[in-house]
């Protein structure tokens, strides 16, 4: 019989408790794990936010195919949730059965095994996941079905949605040193402010030392279109080009977009298709639109450095642009700040009221780049949104192509 009392009962209680204290510190150690992993796939898929499914053949479920976009605000299974960009429905992982789902957004909100796409895999993000996929197609069969040809793959080139930016799609912003700043400003106010406000479209700047070669540079009006009295001055020679790419190249931007923009390795370099100086002094509406389709992805960027300090400006002149959820956000421009955005970005100057150029001696300058991939494949879909800017633009594979026909367009832009 046992005995309560025994040395063997003491001997159990003893292991036990040795048992109980391990038990402890292991599921300390699993939560510990736990938490890394969600901390780990939480940063994976801010940095690859937008997912492609292809593969679905024509018929009931063809409209699933397309680009599904990081949500993130939620979560299932410690892994992110996704949304097909212009259908209802989510990518999710259901923790009961280890699978990843796309179905309707209650059995995500439930976390529910059910959808009519089903993959057995516990990829702590969907874009790594490799296992073949099974479809549910009640018009074709009563069962899930084998699909090799669905394929979910990570769209490289998207910028991560920032916190700091509402998650709002391809924005960011990086440091410039003021002394680069202070280079830039110079340049300006000596080849460009002086001519700033005649009437003609040409600029030739002097020369401000022995020897220096005098530059040229094309004012393009477009106050009509965009509500304001905005100017754009596009260099017109080869000089003007590579003085401000020099710049760019100061600012180490590669570094920081390598990742997000399809480049040629072999090339290696940020293609720069025009660069530019955006002078203003008030804006009277807000003009909402996007410098890239959101198809390009980051493949086609937009730069934009300010030359004066704007604090002043406190409720007018800024950058508007729509988050996640299409609310209006601000984002205020800084001196030693520059702002980087891209596909699908909606935004609009933010109106603000005549600056007194008696006072200030100048109106609101910026320097402004569009760049991006340096290949050709990619120039079908951003390129149209560069065939009438200045003179010239340079195309990903650095040939140059002859924009002069497009003075009607510049004329349209000026009329609004």
């Amino acid at each position: 019989m046992y005995n309560p009392g025994s040395k063997q009962h003491k001997k159990w209680l003893a292991s036990s408790g040795k048992f109980r204290l391990f038990s402890t510190e292991e599921m300390q150690r699993r939560e510990a794990g736990r938490r890394e992993e969600r901390i780990k796939a939480s940063d994976r898929a801010r940095r690859h936010p937008l997912l492609s499914l292809e593969g679905l053949p024509a018929g009931n479920l063809e409209h699933t195919n397309g680009l599904f976009v990081l949500q993130p605000n939620l979560s299932k299974g410690r892994r992110p949730v996704y949304k097909h960009q212009h259908q209802d429905m989510y990518l999710f992982f259901a923790a009961s059965m280890s699978k990843w789902y796309i179905g309707k957004e209650t059995s995500m909100r439930a976390g529910k095994a059910s959808g009519w796409l089903m993959v057995n895999s516990q990829a702590m993000t969907a874009d790594q996941i490799q296992a073949q996929w099974k479809v549910y197609d009640p018009a074709l069969s009563k069962s899930w079905t084998s699909s090799p040809a669905v394929q979910i793959s990570d769209v490289k080139w998207s910028l991560p949605r920032l916190p700091r930016f509402f998650f709002a799609p391809n924005i960011a912003e990086i440091d410039v040193h003021e002394t680069l700043v202070s280079h830039v400003r110079d340049f300006y106010e000596a080849h460009v402010l002086p001519a700033i406000h005649d009437e003609s479209t040409e600029i030739k700047s002097k020369s401000t030392q022995a020897g220096e070669i005098p530059l040229s540079f094309y004012r393009q009006f477009a106050g009509g279109k965009f509500r304001s009295d905005i100017k754009w001055v596009f260099p017109a020679d080869y000089f003007a080009y590579t003085s401000l790419v020099s710049f760019l190249g100061e600012m180490n931007t590669t570094k920081f977009l390598r990742e997000f923009v399809d480049l040629d390795p072999d090339q290696g370099e940020l293609q720069v298709y025009i660069p530019s100086f955006v002078v203003r002094v008030q804006v009277n509406k807000r003009y909402y639109h996007m410098d890239w389709p959101k198809e390009g992805g980051s493949n086609g960027l937009t730069l934009m450095l300010p030359l004066y300090d704007m604090e002043d400006q406190e409720n007018g002149c800024h950058l508007l642009y729509k988050d996640l959820e299409g609310n209006e956000r601000v984002y205020k421009y800084q001196l030693g700040k520059a702002v980087i955005f891209g596909g699908g970005l909606i935004h609009s100057s933010q109106p603000c009221e005549a600056r007194s150029i008696a006072e200030h001696n100048r109106p609101w300058a910026f320097l402004c780049y569009n760049f991006g991939t340096n290949k050709m494949k990619h120039w079908k879909t951003i390129g149209p949104q560069m065939e009438c800017s200045g003179k010239f633009v340079v195309l990903p594979n650095g040939t140059v192509q002859n924009t002069s026909s497009c003075s009607n367009a510049h004329k349209e832009l000026e009329k609004g």
